[in-house]
């Protein structure tokens, strides 16, 4: 039995080929060894496998998740390999899931833009560099998080179009003057920012939302994508709900630093399954 996992922090997707050729995908929650210990990640993971799955049948797991990288990926291979006694193991980013996924053994700029944001430049299979994103409350340029963000912030002072402003709260039923007590009273204030992505994706055809995008869009080329050597002489691979759902944007902005966007997919796993298989 072969299972490929691909997780952030609000999701874990799980793609399980069983020794008859099925193939079983199906989520559960986010494991991030960053803000999870191996206590907490061994049960996360029996609660969403179930009480008839049988550890004991699986011989590979590849692994792939967000904060899989430097010293806390042990964490996450330490939790796995506790419950499945019979499997080799490999731990790995949720950016290398994304390369394999994008480009395979190739070379191109790699890009995740969901909740978070994170990018590289693969050469032939291996990341030979990398732009450090800063997260959320310092960078995360062109994330769902960023682009929730910044229209709170417009919509917060006002600065939003007059009709933008009126569905925004016929919407959420938020006034201006509470987003600052709203925002900072969030625990995951990454993942509150990003929910409003979807008044961004329901509008965009307004020439006020449009614009918020693409200047965040901007900024992750200008902030990140531009940091790259050479970084015109490659295309750009993108996975994530963000860069799915606001391909055109990417597209034009992408364009306008004279790069061509190549492969965009909402998720990587059904090209994790094929690159394992």
């Amino acid at each position: 039995m072969l299972i490929i996992a691909d997780s952030g922090s609000t999701k874990t997707t799980w793609s399980i080929t069983y020794p008859d050729g099925n193939n079983e995908v199906f989520a559960t929650e986010g494991l991030n060894p960053y803000y999870m210990d191996e206590t907490y990640i061994v049960n996360a993971i029996k609660r969403g496998m179930g009480t008839g799955f049988v550890f004991d049948e699986v011989k590979q797991i590849f692994f792939y998740g967000a904060g899989c990288d430097g010293d806390k990926k042990h964490v996450l291979a330490n939790a796995l390999s506790s419950l499945f006694l019979n499997s080799s193991v490999e731990v790995d980013s949720d950016m290398m899931a994304a390369a394999r996924s994008l480009v395979g053994n190739g070379s191109g700029l790699v890009c995740i833009l969901g909740t978070g944001m994170n990018s590289c430049l693969i050469q032939n299979g291996q990341i030979s560099h990398q732009v450090n994103s800063l997260g959320f409350l310092m960078g995360d340029e062109g994330s769902g998080a960023y682009l929730g963000k910044r229209l709170l912030v417009l919509y917060a002072r006002y600065a939003l179009s007059p009709e933008i402003m009126d569905l925004f709260f016929q919407e959420y039923q938020i006034k201006p003057e509470e987003v600052l007590d709203l925002f900072y009273g969030q625990k995951l204030p990454n993942r509150f920012s990003a929910s409003f992505t979807v008044f961004l994706s329901k509008y965009i055809d307004h020439p006020c939302v449009f614009g918020i995008v693409k200047s965040g869009f901007s900024d992750f080329f200008v902030n990140i994508i531009s940091r790259y050597p050479d970084y015109q002489q490659f295309n750009i691979n993108c996975v994530g709900s963000i860069a799915f759902v606001f391909h055109e944007v990417l597209e034009e902005v992408a364009r306008e630093f004279g790069m061509t966007c190549g492969k965009i997919s909402k998720s990587p796993m059904d090209d994790l399954y094929k690159f394992h298989l």
